[in-house]
């Protein structure tokens, strides 16, 4: 009995599955193809041009010795 309820369940299963996946085929749209732009139509020139180079570095200083500094106050 539990063999014949096993192979019921893996039809049933299968079938499910297969109607699923039938459902979903049918629904699906039909995929238009990308329209592609002509590459002049964006609108851009291009023109050479002389540019300055510019040099900008990040940097951290530090003491070669440390001062502590302390206030005198009298009371």
């Amino acid at each position: 009995m539990k063999r014949l309820s096993n192979r019921v369940t893996s039809a049933a299963v299968v079938a499910v599955a297969l109607l699923l996946i039938g459902a979903a085929a049918a629904c699906r749209r039909p995929l238009r193809p990308a329209r592609l732009r002509h590459p002049g139509s964006l609108g851009l020139t291009i023109a050479p041009e002389t540019v300055t180079a510019r040099y900008e570095y990040v940097g951290q200083a530090a003491a070669s010795r440390s001062v502590e500094v302390r206030a005198q106050v009298q009371a």
